[in-house]
């Protein structure tokens, strides 16, 4: 990530910007770092809030198909960075209500977090004088989100699995619930991986 001098003991000038932010995620710190160089800080400050709250998909027992098919709106199919922005801007268009929310199967109260902790670091970046710039382009937004989670870079391998290319890991395999589950990409970068049964 660039934060650590491999020279010596201590961190580099980016590295004490990146600790300056109250995320637990180094990773994090520099997407939003990133997103500055790249021009489009308010959209990967918003994916930043997502990825720091429990997830807005509501699926309740019994209703399951329901809430699937209302998240497929949603859906990025190139990215699941991409699909919460997609989810925010709906959210904020039909007001931030609570009725929209349930309407739509998306949990009000992670919302309503996400809006505090992008609230949170859109203050400290302002008394840091940095730039809330603005993008449409979800290429650039995506560049800037990948530059955070580079350790998660994967190459695909047999049979629908992915395999680490900065760090050795096991075979890899897409979530069911990802946007991404049915698209073919040669490579991704995971914002998570954890180990289950498969």
């Amino acid at each position: 990530l660039g934060a650590i001098n491999p020279k010596m003991k201590g961190l580099t000038d980016l590295g004490r910007t990146m600790a300056a932010f109250p995320i637990d995620d180094p990773g994090q710190s520099k997407m939003i770092l990133s997103a500055r160089d790249y021009g489009c800080v308010k959209p990967v400050v918003t994916i930043v809030a997502f990825l720091s709250v429990r997830s807005v998909f509501a699926r309740p027992k019994d209703r399951e198909k329901e809430a699937d098919e209302a998240h497929k709106k949603f859906k990025n199919p190139t990215s699941d960075a991409l699909t919460s922005l997609n989810v925010w801007n709906a959210y904020v268009k039909n007001g931030a209500t609570d009725e929209w929310c349930y309407a739509n199967y998306l949990q009000p109260e992670a919302l309503v977090e996400v809006a505090q902790i992008r609230d949170q670091l859109f203050e400290i970046l302002e008394d840091e004088k940095v730039e809330l710039s603005d993008s449409n382009d979800n290429a650039v937004i995506a560049k800037a989100v990948a530059m955070g989670l580079a350790y998660n870079l994967l190459q695909s391998a047999k049979g629908h699995s992915f395999q680490g290319v900065m760090r050795r890991t096991p075979q890899v395999y897409v979530h069911p619930g990802s946007a991404i589950r049915d698209s073919e990409p040669q490579w991704i970068v995971a914002i998570e991986i954890f180990e289950t049964s498969r």
